[in-house]
Formats: structure tokens, sequence, C-alpha cells
């Protein structure tokens, strides 16, 4: 008896917990999404943690013995054009310059995606000279931090709807992403125009037409936002990744001409016979500091990176459209995204001047 008891309140529960998870909210999941992530990112953390401590100690190595032979140093052929390595400090000389693999044009971007009538195609963005948003003599270019800034304020806002707990934390973080998407569509220019009226207007009508579950309505609001931004999105960060390439580029010059300068000083100096082990030691870590800022610029991939915003956005409006459940995760990757790209910004803005 006992166990027919006991066997058919396993059942109930089973249903009943089947039940509710059916039918409650998508972001019931959030929580075990973030200790995923945290999780994944600290074992993550951690293998770059040993890979930096070898690299480190193969340097602190090198050093040494280059002090020792008062050896004659070069920069490696990953510092060079035509590089397939990693920039590095190495003995001269250095091995030949490898070939690079030829670049292949990223694919062509879909506006399938967006369900729009729109002409605008996002392959045929303004290019990294001409202002996105360049409609008018009166109206101010936008520059990379202005573009940055938009897309920030997006993809806070949507989080904020996402997490938005009661009726009143919904009524501002739908406010401020209506605004969001308007300076979104504003910043892709002609563009974006046709965004812009359909953001302001329905989702401000969504407050109030949506009367239903607090789920529904932040599912209504993210339907309506990430539809009216899609395009916008795909026209920013395309012209994104060209203005940040061009820095990108900028930037690799001037610090290749700071690793030659940094071991022409060395040179200089390694060949006084009266010369410290300090004073070279000091070179080598000058040198060897020109050659990592180098090899953080060679490595970041602007274009991929923009690209790959646009395509987590756009994963977002079909996962919204079709209501997967999977946006509490979708808008964090957004998220996640949107700071790489900040930090890429700042990764290649040149500096004024190098000492």
């Amino acid at each position: 008896m006992l166990r027919l008891v006991r066997s058919t309140f396993i059942a109930t529960f089973v249903i009943v917990a089947g039940n509710a998870l059916w039918s409650c909210s998508p972001y019931v999941y959030s929580a075990d999404v973030q200790k995923m992530s945290t999780e994944t990112s600290g074992i993550s953390a951690s293998e770059q943690q040993i890979q930096t401590a070898i690299t480190n100690q193969k340097y602190q190595n090198s050093r040494y013995d280059w002090i020792q032979k008062r050896a004659e140093l070069a920069p490696g052929p990953g510092c060079s054009p035509g590089y397939t390595v990693a920039c590095e400090l190495v003995g001269a000389p250095a091995d030949p310059i490898p070939t690079a693999a030829p670049k292949t044009a990223p694919p062509a971007k879909s506006t399938d995606v967006c369900e729009t009538s729109s002409t605008a195609n996002p392959v045929n963005a303004p290019s990294a000279t001409t202002p996105v948003n360049a409609t008018s003599a009166e109206q101010k270019p936008l520059t990379t931090a202005d573009l940055l800034k938009a897309l920030d304020n997006y993809t806070a806002a949507l989080a904020a709807v996402t997490k938005a707990q009661d009726r009143a934390d919904f009524d501002t973080a739908a406010g401020k992403l209506s605004a969001a998407v308007g300076g979104l569509a504003q910043a892709a220019g002609p563009y974006g125009a046709a965004a812009a009226p359909i953001a302001k207007a329905s989702i401000n009508v969504a407050l109030w037409v949506v009367g239903e579950a607090l789920d529904n309505q932040r599912l209504e609001e993210l339907r309506i936002a990430t539809h009216a931004a899609c395009e916008p999105v795909h026209v920013v960060t395309a012209a994104l990744g060209l203005l940040l390439d061009n820095d990108r580029q900028h930037l690799l010059g001037l610090d290749d001409e700071w690793v030659k300068d940094m071991i022409k000083e060395y040179k200089t100096d390694r060949t006084n016979r009266h010369v410290s082990d300090q004073t070279l030691g000091t070179d080598i870590d000058n040198a060897q500091a020109a050659v990592t800022a180098l090899e953080a610029v060679r490595v970041s991939n602007p274009t991929a990176t923009m690209q790959a915003l646009s395509d987590a956005h756009d994963a977002l409006v079909v996962a919204v459209r079709n209501n997967d459940g999977q946006f509490g995760a979708l808008v964090t990757n957004l998220q996640t995204l949107a700071q790489d790209a900040q930090a890429l910004a700042a990764a290649v803005a040149p500096p004024a001047k190098k000492s």
C-alpha cells in the first residue's frame, strides 16, 4: 500500500511539475544558464592563465640568455606583412617570412531574417570613409564611439526588459528600449529610417495593448524591438567593422615603428662594452612590450567581431519570433559581444604618441 501511495505521489508530482515547466516563463532558466556560463568562463580563464605563465617563462628564459650573450635581436616573422604566425621577439637572424593565406571576403549578409521589404542592403553599407548617417549637411557625422554607444544602449535596454520583475520595471525598461531602438535607427541613417517610426510607435502602444502576463509583455516587447532594430543592427555593425579595421591597419603601422625603434635602442646599447645587464634588460623589456602591443592588434579581427554581433542579434530576432525560450541566453550573448566590440575599439584606437 505504501509503495502504491509513493508511486502515485511521484507520478502526480511529475505531471504537475511538467505542466508547470511547460507553462512557465522561458526566463526561469536564466539562473542555470548564468551558472553554466560562469563555470565555463572560469575554466577558460584558468587555461588562459596557464598559457600566459608558459609564455612569460619562455620570455624570461630567452631574456636572460640574450643578456648574457649580448645577442642580436629582431622582430619575428609574424611581425611583418604576410604573417601567419604570432609576432614575437627573437634572436637574429629571424626566420624567413611565411606566406599568408589569401583573405576571403565575408559572405553576403542576408536580409531575410529581418522580414523587411526595404531596399536597404547592409552589404552595400557606406564605406569607412563615409559617415553612416551623412544624410544632411547639417547633421554631424557619427564617430565610431557614437555607433558603439548606440549598440550599447540597445543591448542594455534589451537586458533590462528581460529582467523586469513587475509592471513598473517593465514600463521603465520598455521606454528605454523604445528610445534605444530609435537611436540605433538614427545611427543607421537612411538605411534605418524606416525602423525609427515603427520602434517609437509600436513599442509604446505595446505597453498598453498587451494586457496579459508580464512574461507575455516582455516577449511582445522583445519581438517588436528586435524586428525594428534588425536592419539598423546590420548596417551599424557593418560600418563599425570597416571603421575599426581602418584603425587596426593604422595602429599596426605605428606599432611596427615602435618595435623597430626599441630594437634599435637595444642594438645601440649592446655594442657598448660598458653597458650594464640592467640597461640591456630594460631595453629588451621595452622591445617586448612593443611586440606584445603589436601582437594584440595583429590578432584582432574587427570585421569578424562585428559579424558575430550581427549574427547574435539575428539569432535573437528569430528566437523571439519563434518563441523558443532561449531569449535570456541570447541577450546575455549579445551583451558579451557588445562588450567585446567596445574592448576591440579601445585596443585598436591609435595612441597620440608612442614613447
